[in-house]
């Protein structure tokens, strides 16, 4: 996601002309879920993927089409055929995607930068009909845009796409203006990770990328306000409503409204960050390591001699500080998680003193199993008593149990159970797994 975040901000900020493409559905195994992100220039290599290769030169064929009208389209692809026909072809995902397409606009950034500056949202837009494709030949599948899809979802949407007709986009013309602050907000501008580490709290006034909003959508933000409209009252009540709730639970998804079409809600979070505390020469595999992942690293260390930018040059920052001073260097929230890996028994037993009674969602701890009980029981003899709930979301030792034992073995089990617990898995064995890998829809449904 980085790369395509970074490959779209460069070809807005040099002006050139390209498509952007979205997964708004996914059904089945598939090789990437809702929210995928794919870069198309009009001249050059695309940057990203949106499945194992199975679709990205029908996607590219059908993106030309878009940055030559200027009209985005939406593409469905349907490879849940039950023998291997499709594995022949090298298409047996065994799922379905619907694919946005949409040539690139300023919004696009606008929305990259409010996540890179560590605000929570959601983006509402309108979808054109569905044009359901043949996997295998590229060509039109059977059914006409408007017709039911599998779902029993009618795919036509029944508002009108900003600029239908005409294909040249436009500006939302009601609705709060997409610029405006929240009620109670400062207008001191966009808020974002500064000295102390902190993320944006509030609405930003700009994007950066053009205040506009090019396109017809709604933004929801975590405070409960939104700007922008998608064309009614009405409409907008409704998928307002909606995209509150997926917010809360970090869904990204189409959403079907029965006699209004169908709109895809985009939840924007923060990249969740891996604070390292600890900065000796275990840590350096896994700040490498957690980097391509999309974590911004975070190295916190008192020492000078280590705590060093140049010995992390994948780290988003690198703090020297002790552990009582950690909070106010770095904010400790719940997409946060930690690994305490000083070497020194004062220095963790600090640092873990430090992020105890705040809503991280993992902390690990370097070492066997008898030291972190030592370091608990340090925390007990300074009138610390770990509850219940801050007791299971220490993970001594730390890593899921890969047998490994260099550095970089270490790092990779350890970023293992970071990733387990960042989704909600046990880290078994995917053999050994009931049911698909992937969430059903109902399964969804019932996260909310």
């Amino acid at each position: 996601m980085e790369a395509v975040t970074a490959a779209i901000l460069a070809a807005l900020e040099e002006g050139r002309a390209g498509a952007v493409a979205t997964i708004t559905r996914a059904r089945g195994s598939t090789y990437r879920r809702e929210g995928a992100r794919m870069w198309i220039p009009a001249a050059g290599e695309p940057v990203g993927s949106l499945s194992g290769g199975c679709l990205e030169g029908d996607v590219l064929a059908v993106a030309a089409e878009v940055i030559a009208t200027g009209r985005p389209r939406r593409v469905g692809y349907d490879m849940t055929a039950d023998d291997d026909a499709l594995w022949g072809l090298g298409l047996g995902c065994n799922g379905a995607v619907d694919v946005l397409i949409e040539p690139l606009q300023s919004g696009h950034g606008q929305v990259l930068r409010w996540r890179e500056q560590g605000h929570r949202l959601a983006v509402v837009v309108p979808l054109p009909p569905l044009e359901p494709r043949d996997p295998a030949g590229a060509e039109p599948a059977a059914g006409a845009a408007g017709d039911p899809d599998a779902s029993g979802a009618v795919a036509g949407c029944g508002t009108a796409w900003p600029g239908e007709g005409d294909g040249v986009p436009r500006e939302a013309g009601d609705g709060a203006a997409p610029g405006a602050l929240p009620p109670g907000t400062a207008g001191d501008g966009a808020t974002g990770a500064g000295a102390t580490g902190a993320r944006g709290t509030g609405r930003p006034a700009g994007g950066g990328a053009g205040r506009s909003v090019p396109r017809r959508q709604l933004v929801v933000w975590a405070d409960g306000s939104s700007e922008g409209s998608l064309g009614s009252p009405e409409l907008d009540a409704h998928c307002a409503a909606a995209a509150r709730q997926w917010l809360a639970a970090g869904r990204t998804g189409t959403l079907a409204v029965p006699g209004g079409g169908e709109f895809f809600i985009e939840v924007v979070l923060p990249p969740p960050v891996l604070l390292v505390c600890g900065a000796g020469h275990d840590a350096v595999p896994v700040v490498e390591t957690a980097a391509p992942l999309g974590y911004d690293v975070v190295v916190a260390d008192s020492r000078p001699s280590f705590a060093r930018p140049d010995r992390f040059p994948r780290a988003r920052r690198v703090v020297r500080t002790h552990p009582e001073d950690l909070r106010r260097h770095v904010t400790l929230d719940d997409r946060t998680f930690v690994v305490i890996m000083t070497h020194n028994f004062l220095q963790d037993a600090g640092f873990l003193e430090a992020v105890l009674d705040s809503p991280v969602r993992y902390i690990g701890l370097l070492g066997p199993r008898h030291r972190a009980e030592r370091l608990l029981e340090e925390l007990r003899r300074r009138g610390i008593e770990p509850a219940e709930e801050q007791l299971a979301r220490i993970h001594a030792p730390v890593g899921l149990d890969t047998g490994g034992e260099t550095p970089e073995e270490i790092a990779c089990s350890l970023l293992a159970e970071v990733q387990a617990v960042r989704y909600g898995r046990k880290g078994g064995f995917l053999r050994d797994r009931p049911g698909p890998i992937h969430p059903r829809a109902e399964e969804e449904r019932a996260r909310g």
